[in-house]
């Protein structure tokens, strides 16, 4: 693949509006920005980013004095946009992402700011110069951005599905939104906003206190021709369907209406949330044989992270795929359970018959320091948890969550973590509104995590082209294993150029 190099520079001036002179700082994506005072001061960096892709850099400014800033910007290039939002804490942590008019910084507050760029599939490879202005009190400080646009282009839609729970009581007790038009259209802006991440959204509630688990992708019944549209858009990799609230006749129908539209290869039903009891995968047999007569052909997914227990069970994990079979068409794993060990991982993929697929997911567990996304983990472990997801060979990622959280119980919180999984554990997009902004607002780790998903892209893109061993190869300078991956962004990026330079 011929790639254009014009060696792309953007200049990224930023004036700030601060009374007295500033301090200004430029960091990479991976850096935990609260810690921006223990690095030197700099206004320069590099960025490179192949079409169809998003990066950024974080940029920390320390005014002598209040101030209110605006931000403006040159940049006028067809397919290449530029995003800045704020970085705002939560529970002491920097990680809420919020569009906002106008920022406030002062001495005691620096302003914490995420810059995108993203270059669309028809952007022009070259080199572009872009004048971010912050404006306020009068003063500017400059910021030099050195940006690279290849021609290499990734897909627009993932290679493997990628899906992320959604919790629907969020929508009654945070929004106070009853269901109706205005509660589906909010549910909508939150589907959109991880489409854009490469994530296929699924709303879901558990049933009657257990853990049964009702899982549907669209805010709209099946019969809008909203829904249908939304279910055609090519980056929902894998949409989850509904069971238990539907009649006999109601199943049938909305495989009737999957089918006619060529969207039942994209389905999916999740039934049960990591059962560990003998009469759990009783009840899953029982509700699969009931999608399975109407449709064969359906897909049920099972999340687990052990056997089961009782009954002569001892917990053996390996034992659920020959116990689930037929049952359960796609297996989605805790990596915990794994244990760190990659051959356990090849353990499972030789386990599977026919079309059964081998997924992974990360929640609780694993902990430090293997890849998850809890907030007190490091940007690159974050980074990482789709590095060991290509490595391992997985078929798909599933994360239960993105807005599990409890509401304030102290002045000035914005919400509460839950107190008995980790920080951060099922909590990637918050409602802006806590922060004054409006609609879902993404965070620093859901960045993170697709910025791995995109090194992902590239892995498979170059093993298609040069095959495994030499992807593994690629890739072994900034991930080995779970345990033993770079601490440096500048090898993260030498990665992503070797890759460029493979596809060339």
């Amino acid at each position: 693949m011929k790639r254009v190099f014009a060696a792309v520079l953007l200049s990224l001036c930023v004036a700030c509006q601060v009374v007295v002179a500033s301090d200004v700082w430029v960091l990479p994506s991976t850096a935990n920005v609260a810690d921006y005072a223990a690095t030197p001061l700099t206004s320069t960096a590099s960025l490179a980013l192949a079409r169809n892709e998003t990066e950024s850099v974080q940029v920390v400014v320390q005014p002598a004095a209040a101030a209110r800033v605006t931000v403006k910007s040159s940049l006028n290039i067809s397919g290449l946009t530029m995003t800045c939002r704020e970085i705002a804490a939560v529970g002491g942590y920097d990680d809420a992402l919020i569009h906002r008019t106008h920022f406030t910084a002062s001495s005691g507050h620096p302003l914490k700011l995420w810059v995108s760029y993203t270059a669309a599939a028809d952007c022009a490879p070259g080199m572009f110069q872009d004048t971010i202005v912050l404006e306020g009190a009068g003063e500017a400080v400059e910021v030099q951005i050195h940006l690279r646009v290849d021609e290499l282009t990734l897909p627009r839609a993932s290679s493997i599905p990628a899906v992320f729970g959604i919790k629907e009581e969020m929508f009654s007790t945070a929004y106070r939104l009853p269901p109706g038009s205005r509660r589906s259209a909010m549910m909508a802006q939150w589907a959109e906003l991880l489409l854009e991440y490469r994530v296929s959204p699924y709303f879901f509630s558990w049933v009657g206190g257990s853990m049964q688990h009702e899982a549907y992708s669209s805010p709209w019944p099946l019969s809008d021709k909203r829904t249908i549209a939304l279910f055609s858009d090519e980056r929902f990799r894998r949409i989850a369907m509904p069971f238990y609230s539907l009649s006999e006749s109601q199943l049938a129908s909305s495989v009737d209406t999957l089918k006619r539209h060529g969207l039942l290869d994209k389905a999916f039903y999740y039934l049960w949330d990591e059962p560990t009891r003998p009469e759990e995968y009783t009840k899953i047999r029982q509700a699969a044989d009931r999608i399975h007569a109407v449709a064969p052909e359906a897909d049920v997914l099972t999340t687990f992270y052990c056997g089961p227990e009782g009954d002569g069970q001892n917990g053996d994990v390996y034992s659920v795929f020959p116990l689930w079979r037929g049952a359960t068409q796609i297996y989605s794993m805790s990596t915990w359970a794994l244990a760190g060990n990659e051959a356990n991982a090849a353990r499972c993929r030789a386990a599977l018959q026919g079309d059964e697929e081998w997924w992974t997911y990360v929640c609780m567990g694993p902990g430090d320091p293997h890849p998850n996304l809890h907030l007190q983990m490091s940007g690159i472990q974050q980074r990482a948890v789709m590095w060991r997801a290509w490595k391992e060979g997985g078929s798909g990622f599933l994360y239960w969550a993105v807005n599990i959280f409890e509401p304030p119980t102290q002045r000035g919180e914005k919400l509460h973590f839950r107190e008995d999984i980790p920080p951060g554990d099922g909590l990637l997009v918050y409602p802006g509104e806590l922060f004054g902004a409006k609609g879902p607002a993404a965070s620093v780790r859901l960045e993170r995590w697709r910025d791995g998903f995109e090194d992902y892209e590239r892995l498979v893109l170059v093993e298609k082209k040069a095959g495994r061993e030499a992807a593994l190869a690629l890739l072994a300078p900034i991930y080995q294993g779970p345990e033993r991956y770079t601490k440096s962004h500048n090898v993260i990026d030498a990665f992503r150029q070797q890759a460029v330079q493979v596809l060339e």
